[in-house]
């Protein structure tokens, strides 16, 4: 795989993220923050519908097809077939979902909710057809449209007089839509004319049943403090965590959700074509690559905290914004290392029964952290729950994966990668403090100059090749087999 290749995933992974960050702040401030928290609650709601009922058909896909030139007639029967079935059951969801969520503005929220699952719907399933493929060029002008698109089109919508929560969330999936049409139509030639047969249908629900459960359960790892901060404090307490969670996630999904997208057909393909004995070196390359990316995240948002939250959010929020950031931010990072490194070895084996067994402890943990964190402290509340969540989650995923498939940590480098990541920290607080006075910006731009050096400095005398960690994630030390 050529750097150009990550570097393509890295763009159409985060224009749409930067976009997302981007609506959010603008939905603050020209909407209500009651508004603004029922859009999220449209996403949040959206995605866990259709992320747990169609999930599971994308991974089958990966898992069986990964590295085709083309997906041949019968696969692309069987693909169109499932893809339909599970759009219907999602269609189904919406009604009980939006009287559950949002019962005072009922049809409203389900017209919204019912629009974004068929958006969705139909834009991962063509994404992932540029996934199985290979075909990371398409892929990456789909995302990009998409993402650039969705930024002009929701702000307009929101800034119409009276926009309530439904313009932006239709101008969403409305775009979405349009960029999933257009891009089936540019990729026609990834996917063979469908054949339709009777057959080969109980392997795939064999193998998605328990990622069903799976998904949904991680969603209430992910997602379930915003509903529960939905029926304690309200719409707007939703809006204020989305604002610090927008802030405080969207830069690590920024950089790390892009690197997943590349790896996760490499590591598929790789261990088809190579055995489990390299797809376990992979992984352990992943698991530095991702340590890198997180722990300048984190480091920088934690000592940037009060410069972000004073330019980004009004002055009534900031104070409650600059505690939430580096919570949220911990908590996006234990979520990255579950998901990306522990959960791909679940599907890459195929052992989605066990994964199931093991989240269900920890989603019933978390949930019942948030139910007594959130009536206790608020929107507070709900950051710490997020913790304990995908805290319990990972500790969950390590504990059943190492019974199958175990892969080196190297704990050590990553040690020393902290400690360089604290360095680069200290010279971010000293460029901070000689430009206090000079506003915000300044010192966000002071803080990036005096860290990123630094942080590259020290990450190259450990070792670790920067161009390999950007054109081969799985494989950053300048020793590593790419």
């Amino acid at each position: 795989m050529r750097g150009a290749s990550f570097i393509t995933y890295f763009l159409a992974g985060a224009v749409p993220r930067l976009g997302m960050f981007v609506i959010l702040l603008v939905l603050s401030r020209w909407i209500s923050l009651a508004e603004t928290g029922l859009f999220t609650l449209v996403v949040t709601v959206g995605e866990i519908i259709e992320m747990t009922t169609a999930n599971w058909l994308r991974v089958f896909a990966q898992s069986r097809d990964a590295g085709q030139r083309r997906i041949r007639p019968l696969r692309a029967g069987r693909l169109l077939t499932l893809a339909l079935m599970m759009y219907g059951l999602a269609a189904l969801l919406v009604l009980p979902a939006a009287w559950l969520v949002a019962d005072d503005r009922f049809w409203l929220f389900a017209i919204a909710v019912f629009a974004y699952v068929t958006a969705f719907a139909a834009l991962r399933l063509v994404l992932v057809i540029q996934q199985v493929t290979h075909d990371h060029m398409m892929f990456a002008r789909i995302e990009l449209v998409r993402g650039v698109a969705v930024i002009v089109l929701v702000i307009a919508a929101a800034m119409q007089g009276g926009a309530t929560f439904f313009e932006p969330a239709m101008a969403l999936a409305g775009t979405t839509l349009a960029c999933a049409v257009l891009g089936m139509s540019l990729s026609r030639s990834r996917i063979a004319d469908p054949s339709f047969i009777a057959r080969g249908y109980g392997t795939a629900v064999r193998f998605g049943a328990p990622i069903i459960a799976d998904t949904l359960l991680g969603f209430v790892i992910m997602y379930f403090e915003r509903l529960v901060l939905n029926e304690f404090v309200g719409p707007a307490g939703v809006g204020v965590y989305a604002i610090a969670y927008a802030l405080g996630r969207q830069p690590v999904d920024f950089i790390t959700g892009p690197l997943n997208n590349l790896t996760v057909p490499v590591l598929f393909a790789t261990r088809a074509k190579e055995g489990e004995a390299r797809a376990r070196e992979i992984q352990t390359g992943v698991s530095i690559s991702l340590f890198i990316l997180c722990a300048g995240v984190f480091t920088g948002i934690l000592l940037l905290r009060h410069p972000f939250a004073d330019l980004f959010v009004k002055p009534e929020l900031r104070a409650e914004t600059a505690w939430l950031l580096p919570v949220i931010t911990g908590a996006a990072c234990i979520l990255v290392f579950k998901v990306f490194l522990y959960d791909n070895a679940f599907f890459m084996l195929g052992r989605n029964a066990l994964k199931l067994k093991a989240i269900i402890p920890a989603a019933i943990g978390g949930a019942i952290g948030s139910l007594i964190l959130v009536r206790a402290y608020g929107v507070q509340g709900a950051a710490v729950a997020a913790v304990l969540s995908t805290t319990l989650a990972l500790t969950a995923s390590i504990i059943a994966s190492r019974s199958f498939f175990r892969f080196h940590l190297p704990v050590g480098r990553l040690l020393a990668i902290a400690g360089v990541a604290a360095l680069a920290g200290g010279a971010l607080k000293l460029a901070t403090l000689l430009v206090a006075g000079y506003g915000p910006m300044v010192q966000l731009a002071a803080g990036f100059a005096a860290f990123c050096p630094v942080y590259a400095l020290g990450l190259t005398l450990l070792g670790i090749s920067l161009r390999r960690l950007i054109s081969a994630p799985w494989a950053p030390l300048a020793s590593d087999r790419v």
